[in-house]
């Protein structure tokens, strides 16, 4: 600002003085000394001071106050990834300025001091946006935010892009060992209803094995300076196909063969056989498959293996049982052991499967009725009734479905044992009693205890 200036005259040496921010020049014999203090930018008839100078009558004085004072009282905080930047104001040091009155002197030393009366929001915001061009922060800049953070004395000012993480590569299995739900009537995880029959898996000839769902890259941001951020690089992987399978359009792996889906050195196979090297016993527990089975060694005491197609073992079975749907061939010896083979097999092998849907069938059942009924103590048959039908209706309805199908094919199927056929029945029977009865622990009880005797035959 241009300093308003008052000259008088005197028969003495020059002498000057400021009062309420205006200069009185008393000119007499030659001119006056100034200097002043450094937080201030003089200029003499346009010319920029940067130290002491001589000062006449007749020349234009220009006092600004140099910014960097009002900066001190403005912070700036950017994040550790550069992403965010803070503005803090110390609006108790944020006033305007003004020139110190001084005494009549002709040596001159210009001060200032902050005032009372606080800075003009457009002068807030002008040293908020030096700050930021000063820290060449460019990118994000909220310029809407600036009369909020004058204010609240805070507030974020700049916000980077961040990057956008890409997709990986993904492969989807539709094979692999399926998860046990746990989820029983009261102590009914101690029952072992399957005598831990572990069925493996088995693919039909052009089954699809699994997919490669290719993902996608990331996307770049940009920090409050302006630089680019990158993501990190997308995981890639490759669908391998090994023998027995066929990799199409690079996405799809499909089976070539009926047989035994497994991952073998990251390549997706099908063998005709499920192969087991060594003896079987208690460890590796019973199995049922649905192809081939060919075991190197011995069937050792209690084990159960069925077979959809044939069965061999190259060593003894001992008080084990055996049940193929074609050949059964033991080269060693077969000692107190149970060897079925035939079309009783495949019956077998229907009621293991129907079974195994009714169990998971009624795990789920349980573990929805508990969600809901914790939620709401239900002590009526006619509401527990509603509430199961409710369940299986809007929740296990194609589950039902099928369980009802496997059941009409095991009652048409010829030859079926008739005892075998009448536990079968009183489960399914039971079992469509759920939501007219309400009577769920019973029919559970009913599923383990023909469960049991079915197990036997």
């Amino acid at each position: 600002m241009i300093v308003e200036k008052t000259i008088k005259k005197i028969d003495d040496i020059s002498k000057s003085e400021f009062k309420n921010g205006k200069l009185i020049y008393y000119s007499g014999e030659g001119n006056i000394n100034v200097s002043f203090n450094s937080d201030l930018l003089v200029k003499v008839n346009n010319i920029v001071m940067d130290g002491p100078f001589k000062f006449n009558a007749d020349d234009i004085l220009e006092v600004e106050l140099n910014h960097k004072v009002y900066k001190n009282f403005i912070e700036l905080n950017v994040s550790s990834d550069k992403l965010i930047a803070k503005i803090k104001l110390n609006k108790t040091k944020l006033k305007k300025w003004a020139i110190k009155d001084t005494n009549l002197d002709s040596n001159l030393f210009i001060d200032y001091h902050l005032t009372n009366e606080d800075l003009q929001d457009s002068e807030i915001a002008k040293l908020i946006m030096d700050i930021l061009n000063e820290n060449k922060v460019i990118y994000g800049i909220q310029i809407d935010s600036i009369k909020k953070i004058i204010e609240t004395g805070e507030g974020i000012i700049a916000q980077g892009k961040p990057p956008v993480d890409p997709i990986d590569d993904k492969i989807e299995y539709y094979f692999g060992k399926k998860e046990v739900d746990n989820t029983t009537l009261e102590n009914a995880e101690k029952v072992d209803y399957y005598n831990n029959i572990n069925e493996v898996d088995f693919v039909e000839k052009g089954s699809i094995l699994a997919t490669l769902h290719v993902g996608r890259e990331g996307t770049i941001g940009f920090d409050i300076y302006g630089k680019p951020v990158h993501p990190r690089k997308r995981k890639k992987v490759n669908i391998k196909n090994g023998p027995g399978c066929q990799i199409f359009d690079n996405i799809k792996a499909i089976a070539e063969i009926s047989g035994m889906p497994k991952i073998k050195n990251n390549s997706i196979c099908v063998f005709p056989t499920y192969r087991i090297k060594g003896d079987i016993d208690k460890r590796i527990g019973n199995i049922e498959f649905n192809g081939n089975i060919l075991i190197e060694g011995n069937v050792l005491d209690g084990i159960k293996i069925i077979s959809g197609k044939e069965i061999i073992v190259n060593g003894n079975v001992n008080l084990s049982e055996l049940y193929a749907n074609a050949d059964i061939t033991v080269s060693g010896n077969v000692i107190g052991s149970k060897v079925i083979v035939g079309s009783k097999v495949a019956n077998m092998i229907k009621i293991e499967s129907y079974l195994m849907f009714v169990r998971e069938f009624l795990m789920k059942l349980i573990q929805i009725y508990k969600e809901v009924s914790n939620k709401n103590v239900i002590t009526d048959n006619d509401k527990i009734s509603k509430l199961l039908k409710i369940i299986i209706i809007s929740k296990l309805k194609t589950l039902k479905d099928n369980i009802d199908n496997m059941y009409i094919e095991i009652i048409n199927t010829p030859k079926t044992d008739k005892d075998l056929l009448q536990k079968v029945q009183s489960i399914h029977d039971n079992l469509n009693l759920v939501s007219i009865k309400g009577c769920l622990e019973d029919v559970f009880f009913n599923f383990r205890f023909n469960f049991i005797i079915i197990r036997k035959y």
